[in-house]
């Protein structure tokens, strides 16, 4: 049954909650920047000037459902979707998107009741990306791993034996991975990024200025030890 995870909550398994539509999930609004310069031609577009790529508004996600068994249950079951969802932040799995997870705060927006059919929305207000469920240092699971658009993260427990070349595909959105080092006695490591070289210390490093973003990005480790890295790639 295609149906929507809220937090722990499946939406049929749980309360029997059955889509009518596709749930419509709006697409995030830029954060422009625009600069009216007097005496040219258009305005000046400084969207990208501050942190070199363009950030996002939270968007909507809204789900309409139809309620079984509606009429003897009515009064249990909107108090349970009340308890669990209304007003809380939780994350958000589609069955027909399970790589992916939403992150935001749900609300139950509207009940309506006849006869013989109940309808309720749900709405959330999430984060401009969706995340990879799991991450690169997580347990992997195969049931819900998309074989035609995902992508297979094993990072953790890199051996770096003199020099290791190391590839990430990344997703759209751009994020600072955390480096976890293991030295060998007496010995050290070092990472170079799109040209520059950074110092890793013995434990969890973050180097702000290396930023995964979409497409190939090439990580060369110099050193002794080895190095897990903690990475979660993200997609509008």
């Amino acid at each position: 049954m295609n149906g929507v995870t809220f937090g722990d909550k499946h939406s049929y398994r749980d309360w029997g909650l059955i889509l009518k539509t596709r749930p419509v999930i709006s697409p995030p609004t830029p954060k422009t920047v625009y600069i009216d310069v007097p005496g040219s031609d258009g305005s000046l577009d400084l969207t990208e000037s501050l942190t070199g790529d363009v950030k996002f508004e939270n968007r909507k996600i809204t789900c309409e459902f139809n309620v079984l068994d509606a009429r003897r249950r009515w009064s249990n079951i909107y108090s349970e979707i009340l308890d669990h969802l209304h007003g809380q932040q939780m994350n958000i799995i589609f069955d027909e998107d399970p790589t992916y997870f939403y992150t935001g705060r749900v609300q139950v927006n509207e009940w309506k009741s006849d006869k013989k059919t109940s309808l309720i929305t749900i709405e959330g207000t999430v984060e401009p990306y969706k995340l990879e469920q799991f991450g690169s240092l997580d347990r992997w699971r195969w049931d819900p791993f998309n074989f035609e658009t995902g992508i297979i993260r094993n990072y953790g427990d890199l051996v770096v034996n003199g020099s290791l070349e190391f590839i990430i595909e990344g997703n759209r959105k751009p994020v600072v991975p955390a480096f976890v080092v293991t030295l060998e006695e007496g010995g050290s490591m070092t990472v170079a990024f799109e040209g520059t070289t950074y110092t890793l210390v013995e434990g969890t490093n973050r180097v702000v200025n290396i930023k995964i973003k979409n497409g190939t990005n090439i990580l060369t480790f110099t050193g002794n030890g080895t190095i897990s890295i903690d990475y979660r790639g993200g997609r509008l």
